[in-house]
């Protein structure tokens, strides 16, 4: 058999700007309309009582159970490595990729059913 190790730098400073992020987790996909990227949009009001959440987009309703992680999840931003930054020889094969941690995941916002129709609003 053969095996391949393959080296994957992974830079975490202590809580130097860590943010501490909430997943939401839903069925089907999302759209925007007029085909322009979401983000930095507005997606809906989210409500949170106890371990039930609400979120509210446009005329949906989804209702789902807030779940707090065992584990943290972390949030990687993959950056390129310079030289300057390896403290090995520099002649070694070596991955000019690192990832850094930028955060954290701790509670996700769990929606298993599909939206309803809010014919209220």
């Amino acid at each position: 058999s053969i095996y391949f190790v393959m080296i994957i730098p992974i830079k975490c400073e202590a809580s130097a700007g860590m943010q501490k992020w909430d997943l939401i987790e839903l069925q089907g996909s999302l759209a925007s309309t007029d085909q322009t990227p979401l983000s930095d949009k507005e997606l809906g009001t989210l409500t949170v009582k106890d371990k039930v959440c609400t979120l509210v987009v446009g005329r949906h309703i989804l209702e789902g159970t807030v779940v707090n992680e065992k584990r943290n999840l972390v949030i990687l931003k993959k950056r390129k490595r310079e030289d300057s930054q390896l403290d090995v020889d520099p002649t070694e094969d070596l991955p000019q990729t690192e990832y850094e941690v930028v955060g954290t995941i701790s509670r996700r916002f769990h929606f298993k059913k599909r939206p309803e129709v809010n014919l209220k609003g």
